[in-house]
């Protein structure tokens, strides 16, 4: 049987990496860019939808790294 992740958990998922993006930057007095955060995660959807990952935790793992990165990116720019 496939993995399934519905549209409704995604979105979820998706409300959280954008959540908590946002919490970090206006606590580090910066901006983010939604749309190009929403842009990044919805290529990670339809690389998911598309079969690039073999399972569930493939595709959260890659998400996590992918952003956490990101973070350390942000991090670095502050510093």
């Amino acid at each position: 049987m496939a993995e399934c992740i519905s549209n409704e958990d995604w979105d979820i998922m998706k409300a959280h990496y954008i959540r908590e993006f946002d919490e970090y930057t206006k606590f580090n007095g910066m901006e983010l860019d939604i749309e190009w955060m929403e842009g990044m995660l919805d290529k990670s959807w339809e690389m998911w939808n598309a079969g690039k990952f073999p399972t569930i935790d493939k595709f959260t793992e890659a998400l996590d790294l992918q952003f956490q990165d990101f973070a350390n990116l942000l991090k670095r720019k502050d510093e």
